[in-house]
């Protein structure tokens, strides 16, 4: 398992110097992990945001800012899944991801991905043109596949825990 080999630093640097040249155009709301260190990011971002207009946010859950902004990037993480669904222009930056479960934003129809760090910056364009442009965000088809899965997972439990008992052993 290990450590991934993407970081905060390295994509949150390579970002904001992507977005420098449409600086008058972005207000960056930066996110930190739920787990992450609130002093760290903050740090982090007054080392990288070079002129960019921002702030740190402190929404208990990510998934609350999606009506208010026109795009989410980030590295992998459910809150850009959840964007994705819902149709928001998403940006995934993975530069040295050794997870392969992680690279899965790769092959999701319509999110501008970056598998290395000098690939950022024309993602974050593409990601930035998706931005500007002014149609609704549309629901994706993969909504549904989630719309009852809750429901789907209890029934599942029901059914499980409602069977007869036995008992397996398994030789090695």
């Amino acid at each position: 398992q290990g450590h991934p080999g993407v970081t905060e630093d390295t994509v949150l640097l390579a970002f904001a110097a992507a977005l420098v040249p449409v600086a008058d155009r972005v207000y960056v709301a930066v996110l930190p992990h739920p787990r992450g260190n609130l002093a760290n990011i903050t740090a982090l971002w007054k080392k990288s945001r070079q002129g960019l207009s921002g702030e740190i946010s402190t929404l208990s859950q990510g998934r609350h800012i999606l009506p208010a902004v026109s795009g989410i990037a980030g590295m992998a993480s459910i809150l850009l899944y959840e964007a994705w669904l819902v149709g928001l222009p998403v940006l995934s930056m993975q530069p040295g991801c050794q997870w392969n479960s992680l690279r899965r934003f790769a092959f999701l129809d319509g999110i501008a991905y970056a598998d290395t760090r000098e690939r950022i910056p024309a993602a974050v364009a593409t990601w930035v043109a998706h931005c500007g442009e002014q149609s609704l965000p549309h629901l994706r088809p993969e909504l549904t596949l989630h719309a009852a899965a809750s429901k789907n997972i209890a029934d599942m439990l029901v059914q499980f825990l409602s069977r007869p008992t036995t008992h397996a052993r398994i030789r090695r």
